[in-house]
């Protein structure tokens, strides 16, 4: 388990992390500020730089749940608009970011095994299929199937892919938002650095200008792969649970359908 989290934690929140420390730093460095926070300890620098790009790391990443799944933001809309890919799953006809989730064949055989090893009740069920005013009702049924699976592959130490999509999804949720940081910074550079009158074929001009370029192309790309990512991993999650490895009686064991949970 310490191995996987210290993978987790590298991925999940170093990398952005460091993605962002060094956005900044470069920003500096492009408006001449840079000078002011150099230690004459390399060593000691790069383990601060280390510490501050994980700390960092974890900022990003809690802005970035907020930017993908916050249902409390009222200046913007989060990109799970419509809710989460769990609680769309299971949803008749339901579509996410333009995408329909589940196909019928696949959703039914889920029902089935919900209503077999869930505890899910018929009506339930059928709110799933009806869900045209009373979405959210139906979403929060969706959900609660959802995670006592994620649990029980967690559980039975099965479901590698969909726990390996999860992580993706979390770097490239994060990656989001330290690319557009980033881009955000860069672009700041460049604008000071044309109001103090630096030519436009100066290098702190160039350079600031194809770096935001670069790093808004890759909080667009970064952005889609999250999405598409989320997707997969909720799909695995439903997918893996009808696995030969997962015996019956421990499905009845793990599937304990708990309202509210």
């Amino acid at each position: 388990m310490k191995d996987k989290f210290s993978y987790f934690d590298v991925l999940a929140y170093f990398a952005p992390g460091l993605v962002a420390l060094w956005s900044a730093q470069q920003s500096l460095r492009f408006v001449g500020l840079s000078t002011y926070f150099q230690m004459e300890n390399w060593a000691f620098e790069s383990l601060v730089g280390i510490i501050f790009a994980y700390v960092l790391g974890q900022l990003v990443s809690a802005r970035a749940r907020m930017r993908f799944e916050s249902k409390t933001l009222k200046d913007r809309r989060p990109v799970f608009r419509d809710g989460l890919i769990s609680e769309n799953f299971l949803l008749k006809g339901r579509s996410v970011n333009g995408q329909i989730l589940s196909t019928d064949r696949r959703r039914e055989m889920l029902i089935e095994m919900a209503v077999t090893f869930c505890g899910l009740s018929t009506r339930d069920a059928e709110k799933l299929d009806t869900w045209e005013g009373q979405l959210e009702a139906a979403q929060e049924i969706s959900h609660r199937i959802y995670r006592p699976l994620l649990t029980l592959l967690a559980d039975e130490e099965i479901g590698v892919k969909a726990h390996t999509m999860n992580l993706r999804y979390v770097l490239f949720r994060n990656l989001n938002v330290a690319s557009a940081y980033g881009a955000f910074l860069f672009a700041i550079a460049a604008v000071y650095n044309f109001m103090k009158h630096v030519t436009f074929a100066d290098a702190r001009i160039i350079l600031p200008v194809l770096l935001a370029l670069l790093f808004a192309s890759t909080s667009a790309i970064s952005r889609r792969e999250a999405v598409h990512t989320a997707i997969n991993h909720v799909r695995e999650v439903f997918d893996s649970c009808r696995s030969p490895k997962i015996k019956t009686p421990h499905k009845s064991a793990h599937f304990e359908f708990i309202e509210g949970s």
